[in-house]
């Protein structure tokens, strides 16, 4: 399991119950990005890999992730 940046967790960020339910749009969030107001330990938690890690993945990878979590 991979450690975590504290300096990472500073910002805006919302539980997944708001950013996979209506909520978010009422935040103004953009869809495809929304992923990133997780925390990094509850993304870890959810994804079961780090933000970063995430992002190295194919689009399609992703994409399926993020429907599987209702962030999509």
């Amino acid at each position: 399991l991979e450690s975590i940046d504290p300096d990472k967790e500073d910002g805006n960020f919302f539980d997944l119950t708001v950013l996979s339910g209506k909520a978010w749009r009422e935040l103004g969030l953009e869809a495809a990005t929304r992923w990133q107001y997780l925390r990094e330990r509850d993304f870890m938690e959810v994804f079961g890999m780090s933000k970063d890690a995430f992002g190295k993945l194919p689009p399609w990878k992703q994409i399926f992730l993020k429907k599987k979590h209702g962030l999509f």
